[in-house]
């Protein structure tokens, strides 16, 4: 059986680890989400934009459900 070309390998039960991907521009998607490449956080560490973004970019994984009130 021949694995599909679009799909990335990923390697697992090896002592090194596992890994998904093979560069920053790889993308990713979660529970039926469109894939996307790695989000970029900005803003200040302390900041509420910060957080925003972090909520932002796992939602855009598909990792979370952002259902914040702004």
């Amino acid at each position: 059986m021949t694995q599909p070309t679009e799909y990335e390998q990923v390697t697992y039960n090896d002592d090194a680890g596992a890994q998904i991907g093979n560069a920053t521009t790889t993308k990713l998607g979660f529970y039926g989400t469109a894939p996307v490449v790695r989000p970029t956080l900005t803003g200040s560490v302390s900041s509420n934009a910060c957080v925003s973004t972090i909520v932002a970019a796992l939602s855009t994984l598909g990792l979370v459900t952002n259902s914040t009130a702004a």
